[in-house]
Formats: C-alpha cells, structure tokens, sequence
C-alpha cells in the first residue's frame, strides 16, 4: 500500500512538473476533491480525452458555471450590488476598463471596455457613460454604490452619476486611497532621503553579479527591488533590507569585498559607507514602523471578503499605535 502511494505520489509531481502548473493548486479544495473523487471510483482510471475535455465536458463545466451566476444575480435584488471598475494595461498596450458587480455572495465580471481608441478620450463623461450603461444593464435597483480609484477623471465621474442616480453613491477605492496615503509618507523630505540611501544599497546588490555573489555567503535572502507600481513598495524594500542587514555589514567587510576589482569605485564605496553608517539602520526601522500598520490595513482592504467595518476597526487600531509609537519616541528623547 505504501509503494503505491508513493509511485502514485511521484506521478503527481511528475504531472505538475512536466505540465508546468502552480504549486498552488495542492492548496485548492478542488484539486482535493478531484483526488477524493478518483479514488471513490474503485477501479483503474486513465482520465478524459484530449477531445471530450475540450468540448463536452468544458461545455458541461460552462452551464454548470453560468447557473451559479444566475444563483447570485437572483440575490441582487434582496442584498444589493457595488459597480466596481478598474483600467489597466493589458499585454498589447491596450487601454481597457473592466467593469465588475460584487455582492455579499461574491464578485463577478461583467464586461471590457477598449478605450484605446484614436478618438477616445477617457474624461468623466465619457466613463460616466460607460458605467451609467453597466448601471442600467445590472438594474439601478439592485445598485448601492459604485467603486473606483481616485483619478481625477473617476471623481469627475463619480460626481455624474450621483446626479444621474440619486439612490447611488460614489465611494473612492479604500486600497487606492491607503496606497496614496503610503505614497505620500515616502514623499516626505527625511523619508525620501531614507529611500534614496537604501536604494543605493539595493541597485547594488541587483544589477551588479560580484555583489551578489560575495552577499550570498552571509545571506539565504536576496535584496528586493519590486516595482514602484505595486502597493507599499517602499515598505517592501526597507523590510527586507532591515531583515539582511547583518548580513550586509559582514559582506562589506568581508575579504571577498576588499579583493573584489570594483571595491574601490564611488558607487561601491558609496554603498559600504552607507551600511556602515550607525544611523542608516535605526532611520529604516523608523519609517518602517510608521508604514507597517498602515501597510497592515492595505493588505486587509485588498482581498475579499474585507467590509468597510473591518476597515474602520483597523484603521483606528493603526492610529492607535502609530499614536503610542510616537508617545514612547518622545518619552525615550526627553530621557
């Protein structure tokens, strides 16, 4: 028994390896299902046809999901709906705004709108539009609110169709808002400097191989350098730096360092006074105890199933202990 479910096992890892898929699905109820559903089966079992998967039982799949859609668009009338719409940029540099329905039962795409067009102009009429139109299609009695970011054009928009629909209201998107908040702590004068000094730090050990090399021996981490796109990316980066920074004094000082043919260059000495500095590590923990709690919230806001209870709740547990923080700052400088 046991040597069956270990080939039985090594099958499995060979299907995902070769099949490129996400480890991820080990994690799904589904996947389990499957598994629970091909050992209920009590004989051998090789599986669908390439041909049957493709057509009949994607078909099958295909009403099974559009009847769970009709189950939730039955609740809207009883529970109400939020309009949700975000623009991105897909692969092909196209602009497009996606506009979805959310309720209590869960969230659903509606539809795409390609607004890269020569003569489209993406203002607030013109997007007032577009949802106005999703609006309609939904039936504005079963709509609450509608949801976007805080782009000029999405305020001018929301302004609209309030006026257009009394019974709605137009609500700025919380992660956004929390990630401006974010965006505008890093903006200020000593923040910034702080920034500025770890990310020296960090496009060293990105872009140049010798240092990651000599890095590698003091730490099982790697620097982080994630897109300025991403949400609380200033955060992101001056954790991780906190996290390796011992690693980072061993490595500067390090005989590899000394023996390595770029040690003497401005940009390389730059970067070992840095981390040398006493003050460089204490600033970073600072300003990562500013951002982590608000950081927190974001992270709270950004998943689903996050209500707007929740996110006054840990708004204010944020300020409280950004609030304590501070008290114990100032008691520590008065001793």
């Amino acid at each position: 028994m046991l040597i069956k479910k270990d080939h039985a096992n090594t099958m499995l890892v060979r299907c995902i390896v070769e099949g490129n898929l996400s480890f991820n699905l080990l994690k799904m109820s589904c996947w389990r299902n499957m598994l629970l559903a091909f050992s209920d089966i009590g004989e051998k079992y090789s599986g669908i046809t390439y041909n049957d998967l493709r057509v009949k039982y994607l078909k099958k799949e295909h009403l099974n999901v559009q009847h769970k859609v009709e189950n939730v668009k039955a609740l809207w009338p009883k529970y109400g709906v939020t309009i949700l719409s975000d623009g991105w940029i897909d692969t092909s540099k196209r602009a497009l705004v996606n506009i979805l329905v959310s309720c209590c039962y869960g969230t659903m795409y509606l539809k795409t709108i390609d607004c890269s067009g020569v003569s489209t102009r993406v203002d607030g009429p013109w997007l007032a539009e577009m949802v106005s139109n999703a609006i309609k299609e939904v039936n504005v009695e079963n709509v609450v609110q509608i949801v976007t970011d805080n782009a000029s054009n999405c305020v001018s928009m929301g302004h609209i169709l309030e006026t257009e629909f009394p019974s709605l209201v137009w609500t700025p998107c919380a992660s956004h808002c929390l990630d401006l908040l974010l965006e505008d702590i890093g903006k200020l004068s000593w923040v910034r400097q702080v920034h500025k000094r770890a990310n020296y730090v960090v496009r060293l050990f990105t872009k140049k191989r010798n240092a990651r090399k000599i890095f590698s021996n003091y730490s099982s981490l790697v620097l982080l350098r994630p897109s300025a796109t991403r949400f609380g990316y200033i955060l992101i980066v001056l954790e991780r730096l906190a996290r390796v920074w011992r690693a980072l004094e061993q490595t500067v000082v390090s005989n590899y360092w000394e023996d390595w043919s770029d040690s003497k260059k401005p940009d390389v000495v730059k970067v070992k006074s840095i981390v040398q500095d006493s003050s460089t590590l204490p600033s970073i923990m600072i300003v990562i105890s500013i951002m982590r709690p608000l950081f927190s919230v974001l992270r709270l806001t950004d998943r689903e199933g996050s209500t707007m209870g929740l996110l006054y709740e840990f708004m204010r547990r944020a300020r409280d202990t950004l609030e304590r923080e501070a008290r114990e700052d100032t008691l520590h400088k008065d001793r």
